[in-house]
């Protein structure tokens, strides 16, 4: 059985998520987390992001599309990059993709405590 929401109440949870998003502990991580997205859709990181991710073993995602309410939208967006990290890494490594990345987002995307 699944349960369903009536639209206003969908929207009321979507607006509380919202507001959690907006903690200062969650607002630092998010606005990390936005650069991310904003360099993963580059070009060049994205032609990158798809060759390690198909021309590797590892089971890794693509980049994901934005939902339609904001909690699908920053879960979506988290879990993503979390499924990445692994690629990211290898572009980080890698010569030939190492320089399309930001000093900005190689400080981020090192740090151990944004994953």
């Amino acid at each position: 059985d699944t349960m369903a929401i009536p639209g206003c109440g969908t929207h009321g949870i979507d607006l509380i998520c919202g507001d959690y998003y907006e903690l200062k502990e969650n607002a630092d991580v998010l606005k990390k987390c936005d650069n991310i997205t904003t360099m993963m859709a580059n070009t060049k990181i994205r032609q990158g992001i798809e060759k390690k991710t198909h021309t590797t073993d590892n089971n890794r995602e693509g980049t994901g599309k934005p939902g339609n309410t904001r909690w699908y939208s920053r879960d979506t967006q988290i879990t993503k990059q979390r499924h990445l990290r692994q690629t990211f890494d290898d572009l980080l490594n890698d010569d030939e993709w190492k320089n399309y990345i930001s000093a900005s987002n190689k400080s981020v995307l090192l740090d151990d405590s944004y994953w």
